[in-house]
């Protein structure tokens, strides 16, 4: 009986916020063309069967393999050497005897006493 109820109350929501939005006057949006300025090749949709605009496979690996994947490899070599770099600098300062000489080192000593840089 519930869930009887739930599916009422939902239909009659649904077509409250149907109404109040205005939905209805955008129902000629769904059966425009898909992009009528697309100047490329044209193909058969395998699920609709229409004629419509095609954007070759070959392109989209193109751009896929030589744009996307260069950049994020980029970005987790510079991201891991940056942290790797942090890592040795924070490790040399909490593990060494002698302090290390280097100017990010140096800042840290300077800025924070020992207790406070790994607390």
């Amino acid at each position: 009986m519930r869930p009887a109820l739930y599916v009422c109350f939902y239909e009659v929501s649904s077509y409250h916020i149907h109404v109040s939005f205005a939905v209805h006057k955008f129902s000629c949006m769904f059966t425009e063309e898909a992009r009528p300025s697309y100047y490329g090749d044209m193909g058969t949709n395998p699920v609709t069967g229409k004629v419509e605009p095609v954007y070759p496979k070959w392109k989209r690996l193109v751009r896929f393999y030589f744009v996307s994947v260069p950049s994020v490899i980029f970005c987790l070599i510079s991201e891991s050497s940056v942290f790797s770099s942090l890592f040795s600098v924070f490790a040399s300062i909490y593990c060494s005897t002698q302090p290390p000489s280097g100017t990010l080192a140096r800042w840290l000593r300077e800025s924070y006493d020992e207790s406070q840089l790994f607390s």
